[in-house]
């Protein structure tokens, strides 16, 4: 596939990423996690269209396969692919955490704003201090 294949073109937003040379091929530089973000067991799930991880990919089969029952949330951005996993998560029963020091939105207020008005009755918020502390004592 050349990135492009499938790929959608009916929002503003995709067309603006093709002319940027962003394009969705599973090996592209554009897609390719940030060094030393991967770790030991983490798998790579390749996307080829959409808005969410979650739908037009394996990932809700292979969460429900191995029996997890909530999504912890991080990344870019808060304008439009945070809030569509947030909503695809929660309409598919999972319960998610949102790290609000691990997302952003542009402006940085409009972000906050999504948080404290959109994101917060539907998911639980927390740090990634707090989260990390939570995960620390559950593993002991």
């Amino acid at each position: 596939m050349d990135g492009a294949f499938g790929a959608n073109h009916n929002a503003r937003l995709f067309g603006a990423a093709r002319r940027m040379g962003a394009l969705q091929a599973a090996d592209g530089e554009s897609v390719r996690p940030v060094a030393g973000l991967l770790g030991e067991g983490d798998l790579l799930i390749p996307r080829f269209h959409g808005l969410s991880p979650l739908t037009g990919s394996p990932l809700d089969s292979l969460l429900r396969n191995e029996g997890i029952g909530t999504v912890i949330v991080t990344g870019v951005s808060l304008n439009v692919a945070i809030p569509n996993l947030v909503f695809d998560a929660v309409n598919r029963s999972y319960q998610v955490v949102l790290v609000r020091d691990a997302v952003v939105g542009v402006p940085i207020e409009y972000g906050e704003m999504l948080i404290e008005h959109t994101l917060r009755p539907i998911a639980t918020i927390a740090s990634a201090a707090e989260l990390a502390a939570a995960w620390t004592t559950s593993q002991r």
